[in-house]
C-alpha cells in the first residue's frame, strides 16, 4: 500500500514534469527517451566533458544504477581494492527525457564515511535530471560549473 506522502510526491513529480513536457516535446521526437528503456541495471564507464570522452577518474570505481519497473531504483558504488561502499534507494519517474528521483533510503549499516558528504546519499533529496539514450547507453546530462557534463552508463546483462 502506498502511503499518502508517496502519492503526494508522485503527483508533484508528474506536475513538475508537465512543466518540462512542452519544451521537451520537439526534442523528444529526435531523441531516444522511451520510458521502458530505463528499466535494467546500468554501469558507469565513461564521461564527456568539454566535448571529450574520458574514462572514470578512478579506474577502481564500480558504480551501478538500477531501475525497476515498479518506479524504484538503486544507486551503489564501491572501489575495487579499497574499503569504500555507498548505496541508496529511491523512487523515480522517467518522462520526456527527464528523470525525477527522490531518495527514500540509504544503507546506514554498510555505507562508508565518505557517503555522508555525497549529495546523492541524502534521504529526501529530490532531483530532476535530463536523461536520454545514445547508441544503447544511458546518458545523464549534468552541468559542471557552466559546462555540460555527461555520465555515460552501459547496460549490464540480467543476472
Amino acid at each position: 500500500m502506498i502511503r499518502k506522502s508517496k502519492w503526494w510526491f508522485l503527483a508533484g513529480l508528474i506536475a513538475a514534469l508537465d512543466i518540462f513536457s512542452s519544451a521537451a516535446q520537439a526534442q523528444h521526437q529526435a531523441r531516444q527517451c522511451d520510458p521502458q528503456t530505463i528499466v535494467g541495471r546500468w554501469r558507469y564507464y565513461k564521461f564527456v566533458y568539454e566535448d571529450r570522452v574520458h574514462p572514470p577518474l578512478s579506474p577502481n570505481l564500480v558504480m551501478e544504477y538500477e531501475f525497476y519497473p515498479n518506479g524504484t531504483n538503486r544507486l551503489h558504488w564501491t572501489r575495487t581494492g579499497e574499503h569504500s561502499y555507498c548505496e541508496r534507494r529511491g523512487m523515480y519517474i522517467y518522462r520526456d527525457c527527464f528523470l525525477m528521483d527522490k531518495i527514500t533510503w540509504i544503507n546506514q549499516k554498510q555505507n562508508t564515511r565518505e557517503c555522508a558528504s555525497d549529495p546523492d546519499m541524502k534521504v529526501g533529496r529530490e532531483t530532476i535530471t535530463e536523461l536520454d539514450f545514445q547508441e544503447g547507453d544511458l546518458v545523464l546530462h549534468l552541468q559542471l560549473g557552466d559546462k555540460p557534463f555527461q555520465y555515460i552508463w552501459q547496460r549490464m546483462p540480467e543476472e
